[in-house]
């Protein structure tokens, strides 16, 4: 528990280059030890298909059903490793977008995203 920075990089196949996301947030206790898949898992949208657990880290696999208007599906391989004041993860994912009217041909098709993110403590929450 404590205040948290975070900082998140994607790079998109599609994409124009990275991008990066800094944020700054207090966690709860109830959060601090609560299962950290949960958080990145959309219960109604996503399942876990594989999951290996050590004393530090999280390996996973899920798969989710994006916008059921356009009958998107992802699939990724991520970790979650967290040790006192520090974290990060990482998480591959591959998104097959189907051809849709009014969308560019080349959009169609399998786009990759790649996640990666740290984070460390900074103290009690203000």
């Amino acid at each position: 528990p404590g205040k948290w920075e975070f900082e998140t990089k994607s790079v998109m196949s599609m994409g124009t280059g990275p991008a990066t996301q800094k944020e700054t947030r207090c966690i709860t206790r109830e959060e601090a030890e609560a299962d950290p898949l949960a958080a990145m898992v959309e219960e109604d949208r996503c399942k876990v298909l594989d999951r290996t657990t050590t004393s530090d880290s999280i390996s996973f696999e899920i798969e989710c059903d994006g916008d059921p208007k356009m009958k998107m599906k992802m699939r990724g391989k991520g970790t979650f490793t967290a040790s006192g004041g520090t974290a990060s993860g990482k998480m591959d994912m591959t998104v097959n977008m189907p051809a849709m009217p009014n969308m560019p041909p080349q959009m169609a098709g399998a786009m990759t995203m790649t996640q990666t993110w740290t984070g460390r403590r900074l103290g009690a929450c203000d």
